[in-house]
């Protein structure tokens, strides 16, 4: 309820998410996607998969890790060495856009016993 100016992070966060799943039963096939969209930051994260069930018990999946965003800044500077008096530099923490170059596509292979 006291939110204090010395902390990093925004004192408030708008974000969208936003899960489907679509089963092709014909094809033993089932697609998936993630978005999470943290909009007062412009950032996100796209995760499709799709999964095709080989037999009952072995499927393989392929999927991907998209992200989109700025990465964070940091360079806290305090008015006479009290962190309740900040000097403005335009401090962004961010979460998702820290992963912006390490976007993956990836195999999964599964087995159940």
């Amino acid at each position: 309820l006291d939110y204090e100016k010395a902390i990093i992070q925004a004192k408030y966060d708008n974000s969208f998410s936003l899960f489907m799943r679509r089963e092709f039963p014909k094809q033993s096939a089932v697609f998936q996607l993630l978005l999470i969209d943290i909009i007062s930051q412009k950032e996100y994260i796209v995760r499709p998969k799709i999964t095709y069930r080989v037999t009952d018990k072995f499927s393989v999946g392929l999927g991907a890790d998209i992200f989109a965003g700025t990465k964070s800044s940091f360079g806290v500077l305090f008015r006479g060495g009290n962190p309740r008096e900040l000097t403005e530099t335009g401090i962004k923490a961010r979460f998702l856009g820290n992963f912006h170059d390490n976007d993956r596509i990836y195999v999964e292979f599964k087995y159940a016993f």
